[in-house]
């Protein structure tokens, strides 16, 4: 049986900046295929699960497109040939509007970095 991993950014330099990393893993599920990914590289394990083993939260299993969170965990089916990407969760940003938002006349918020840009001549 053969996976591949795809990587982001993040975690290339873990793999030897390796974006694709194609493994045999010994058993057809996610862990399986983690696990084999481990032995060639140990040192990305503890940035896709904790010490319990448990899929880090703002790390994202997907396999063949389905994210394991809802296809049995770890415990989640791979056929062969299948691609398995890890993708960080984004969150962040520039958060919500100030409490100091401008109001107009009429009495909409102006949100700045929301509100449409002034038309250049």
């Amino acid at each position: 049986m053969i996976a591949t991993f795809v990587l982001p950014g993040a975690l290339r330099p873990l793999a030897e900046g390796q974006d694709r990393v194609r493994v045999y893993p010994q058993r057809a599920t996610a862990e399986g295929a983690l696990r084999a990914l481990w032995t060639s590289y140990p040192d990305l394990r503890l940035r896709i699960v904790d010490e319990q083993g448990r899929l880090r939260p703002h790390v994202n299993v997907f396999v063949a497109g389905e994210s394991v969170r809802y296809t049995g965990g770890l415990d989640t089916a791979i056929a062969d040939g299948v691609e398995i990407a890890i993708i960080p969760a984004v969150s962040g940003g520039r958060g919500a509007a100030p409490a100091t938002s401008m109001v107009h006349g009429s009495g909409r918020v102006q949100v700045p970095w929301l509100s449409p840009r002034p038309r250049r001549r």
